[in-house]
């Protein structure tokens, strides 16, 4: 007797090789760039923070043809000078960001600051015009969250768009779309871990120690849940399309001994 064929578990097998090609195709370790041929005019954008995530941005960005970096900023020489270089399209250069912001001819801003700075940079950007995209977390005080809603929701015509990575992998949102239509059964649960080891190194700095190592110092950062975990719960909220009820956590400073005050271990 020939066996009965399942077609859910077909089209299962057949969306896990698209997973795979897909995941093959593209990093998830950053927004998927696909290039495309401009219509029109170029976007012309400005990066703020060109460290180590800005530059990372950049050189995706640098293969769009419907878009040019015509400025950046940091407010550290090195980075500013490397944010420069790595744009390729000999962009303005500015320490102070409202500089940047008061260019007319800049349709949007990336936004690539430290933490703590979001809401500030991000707000100005808004009220100057701009659309933005701002890296994950969009902001580091519960209260500024609010603020942000209602600047945006006065400017429809403007976008605010927020870095959380997993939300341009083919690979999640093929996920997303098995759980979706049943495929997986009855998704009841989302378990996430990530791994670092070593993890963030104290960079030396006689000059701006606590600044340049931002991450690790709780006056400007909200740790591992803040700059890891965001991720692992925005596909769980994506996932479910919902929030939690309540929230419980642990962790502790117990392995890396260099000043730190953020948690080394979470859960």
């Amino acid at each position: 007797m020939p066996a009965k064929k399942d077609p859910t578990r077909r089209t299962f097998v057949k969306t896990a090789g698209a997973v795979t090609a897909a995941a093959a195709a593209s990093s998830f370790q950053g927004p998927l760039i696909q290039k495309v041929k401009a219509a029109g005019d170029q976007v012309l954008y400005g990066i703020i923070g060109t460290g180590g995530r800005g530059t990372y941005l950049l050189k995706h960005m640098a293969g769009l043809d419907n878009g040019r970096c015509v400025s950046v900023c940091d407010v550290f020489e090195p980075n500013l000078k490397n944010g420069v270089q790595t744009a390729g399209t000999n962009p303005t250069a500015y320490k102070d960001y409202r500089e940047l912001l008061a260019r007319k001819d800049i349709d949007a801003v990336v936004i690539a600051v430290p933490l703590y700075v979001h809401f500030p940079v991000t707000r100005d950007a808004l009220l100057a015009g701009k659309h933005v995209f701002c890296e994950k977390s969009l902001v580091f005080k519960p209260e500024e969250v609010h603020a942000l809603r209602t600047l945006v929701n006065e400017r429809p015509k403007q976008i605010l768009q927020v870095g959380l990575q997993r939300r341009y992998s083919k690979f999640y949102q093929t996920a997303k779309q098995m759980v979706d239509k049943g495929m997986l059964g009855n998704v009841t649960h989302v378990m996430a871990q990530w791994h670092r080891n070593p993890g963030w190194q104290m960079k030396p700095d006689p000059v701006r120690q606590r600044e340049r190592n931002w991450r690790l110092f709780r006056e400007y950062s909200g740790g591992l849940t803040a700059e890891l975990a965001s991720h692992q719960i925005d596909v769980a909220d994506w996932m479910f399309g919902a929030h939690p009820e309540f929230v419980v956590g642990v962790g502790g400073l117990e392995f890396i001994k260099d000043g730190r005050d953020v948690y080394d271990n979470i859960q």
